[in-house]
């Protein structure tokens, strides 16, 4: 660090313009300026006032020299002040990236959208759409929350899940959802070996089928009377139909996939007060035919509106 750098930082952490530092010398601002730039040199008398002013040695103005504890603790403010500066660099660098980032992709630059700095720029208070670990990279969640399916398509394609899916309005997710379930059973019985494996499911008693109520940890601790073999049933499976946000476009669609997918609706049976869950085959058909209703004559609204 030169002379000139020293004056400007020591300055700054005083808080002090150039004009102010000026006026308390008794120099012209150009004076300030130019040793600043490393442009001159202050004479012996202005050194020794800058020496008191900023309460440090001469030597440490001139050479760094760190031979009291009042210029070494100048020396730790400067690079406590020197890692500041160059991380408020890198935060705005970061926002500039992620605006490039969001350029690329044609999305506007909405506040939701880009992280957020703190009123110094020294933290992200807010990560928009990118990952709060690296910010050239998108969040899977904050891209599900504003619905951005075809970027969650094409950097999270395979690690898409029906909890992923039921956020989302877009049955294109639901369909990589289940390719997703379909593989990773399969993965999973070619590793033990141990299963039979039909229309892509495993039938045993640990393999997870898609089924109705949306929490079943809930369910468990609302139902006082529920038995083990009920709960270790409700582990095995995930939850998805009732778990369905059915103000979605796709929504009938959505369940007919499901249901093809062996989804089930499922009820709550009560026998001598001990809760049991049991498949709804009524519900789940009669969802079934409803769905395909409902796509045929919202089919023939679009048509007529087309015409």
């Amino acid at each position: 660090m030169t002379l000139g750098q020293r004056i400007a930082v020591l300055r700054g952490l005083k808080g002090w313009k150039q004009l102010e530092l000026s006026s308390k010398l008794w120099q012209p601002l150009e004076k300030i300026v130019e040793w600043e730039s490393d442009k001159g040199m202050p004479d012996l008398a202005c050194m020794l006032n800058l020496s008191k002013l900023f309460g440090v040695s001469i030597d440490f103005l001139l050479n760094g020299d760190q031979n009291t504890q009042a210029d070494r603790d100048a020396a730790s403010a400067i690079v406590k002040h020197d890692r500041t500066i160059n991380l408020r660099q890198s935060n705005i660098a970061a926002m500039q990236s992620c605006r490039k980032i969001l350029q690329e992709h044609k999305l506007p630059e909405l506040d939701q959208y880009l992280p957020q700095l703190s009123a110094d720029n020294l933290a992200f208070v807010e990560y928009g759409l990118f990952d709060d670990a690296d910010l050239n990279k998108f969040s899977k969640s904050s891209l599900l929350k504003y619905n951005l399916t075809d970027l969650v398509l094409q950097y999270f394609e395979n690690e898409i899940s029906f909890v992923d899916a039921v956020k989302c309005d877009d049955i294109k997710v639901y369909q990589v959802a289940e390719t997703n379930r379909r593989k990773a059973i399969v993965d999973q019985e070619q590793k033990n070996n141990s299963a039979k494996i039909t229309h892509g499911y495993a039938h045993q008693l640990t393999t997870k089928k898609i089924c109705g109520y949306k929490d079943y940890k809930k369910l468990s601790k609302t139902i006082g009377g529920i038995n083990t073999s009920t709960t270790k049933f409700l582990e095995d499976r995930d939850w998805a139909l009732e778990h369905l946000n059915y103000d979605l476009n796709d929504i009938y669609k959505v369940i007919l996939h499901l249901i093809d997918n062996g989804a089930e609706f499922f009820c709550i049976l009560e026998y001598n007060k001990v809760m049991e869950v049991v498949q709804d085959i009524s519900k789940t058909k009669y969802m079934y035919r409803v769905s395909k209703d409902m796509i045929r004559l919202i089919e023939r609204a679009n048509n007529a509106v087309e015409k």
